[in-house]
């Protein structure tokens, strides 16, 4: 009876023990879920629209964007920063006075900066389709 009871004990820690590593092991791959959850499913190739300050990509909202311009030393810098539909930052884009087309993207997932030139008059669209082919957006 007594060996029994102590193989019931070990079981019972032992399960106990897994079922522990098991929570922590899902609570880590439902973080990283999360941040691929965010990614709205829709046609990646289709056109880019903004109403107000939302972006439409397959006639789905897939995030938003506001638009500001400020003076930093002297210069015109006009800042993009860009959230997924929940609010939460994707993105802040800045492009200074002197180089109007060529924007320092930082990107929140991975903290990394990523410097593109825009075509003329489309600087908002060749950000956010950055973005999209990163995997950012």
């Amino acid at each position: 009876m007594k060996t029994k009871f102590l193989i019931v004990a070990l079981c019972v820690t032992g399960c106990i023990f897994a079922q522990q590593s098991s929570e922590k092991q899902l609570q880590a791959s439902s973080t990283d879920n999360h941040k691929q959850d965010k990614l709205v499913k829709r046609n990646r190739n289709a056109g880019i629209t903004f109403i107000k300050d939302q972006i439409y990509q397959d006639d789905k909202v897939i995030g938003g964007m506001q638009v500001a311009q400020n003076t930093e030393r002297g210069q015109i810098v006009r800042t993009f920063t860009i959230f997924f539909t929940d609010g939460s930052k994707i993105a802040e884009a800045k492009s200074y006075g002197n180089k109007l087309h060529e924007w320092n993207i930082i990107t929140v997932k991975d903290n990394h900066t990523h410097v593109i030139t825009a075509t003329s008059n489309n600087d908002a669209i060749d950000v956010i389709k950055y973005l999209i082919n990163g995997y950012y957006l």
